[in-house]
């Protein structure tokens, strides 16, 4: 081999893993903030649930006195807190993938290469269990509270 100030000699295997590497922490890093994140949204969504079943106790009160069970009051408010959190879900992932395309687009305008998406199926699909299954503790353990309670002190309010 010459030795000019022209030939440039790279190992692009050692390059690939050491990008693979980092590729890996970034990963786990992520993955470690989104478990943080979903045990504080998990307090949060408790701590609303619970603010939300004592302001409608004399509703909770009246479904019990007009007839549906225990179980069926407690489906009510799960499917309330489902279908806030699915909406979110919606929303989130709508604006998250748009952002995220607009910023790898920019990136890739710069460094003039072609933009590949690639989506972190992973990640997205433990988030999407651990959220419904922050969803179901949540609203579950609030409305089981009052079911323990008799009809006329849930009607009266005295929690």
């Amino acid at each position: 081999i010459t030795k000019d100030d022209y030939t440039v000699i790279v190992n692009t295997r050692e390059i690939v893993r050491k990008v693979t590497t980092n590729l890996d922490l970034l990963t786990i890093f992520l993955v470690v903030v989104a478990v943080i994140a979903i045990v504080l949204a998990f307090f949060l969504l408790l701590l609303s649930n619970i603010s939300n079943i004592r302001e409608n106790v004399w509703e909770f009160g009246i479904l019990r006195a007009i007839g549906l069970n225990k179980g069926q009051v407690t489906r009510i408010y799960l499917y309330e807190s489902f279908s806030v959190i699915i909406t979110s879900m919606i929303i989130g992932f709508s604006i998250g993938l748009l952002v995220s395309t607009c910023s790898g687009l920019q990136v890739n305008l710069f460094l003039e290469v072609p933009y590949v998406l690639t989506f972190p199926t992973l990640l997205f699909c433990v988030m999407l269990f651990l959220s419904f299954i922050t969803t179901f503790l949540a609203s579950y353990f609030p409305s089981r509270q009052l079911n323990n309670m008799a009809v006329a002190d849930v009607v009266r309010g005295s929690t």
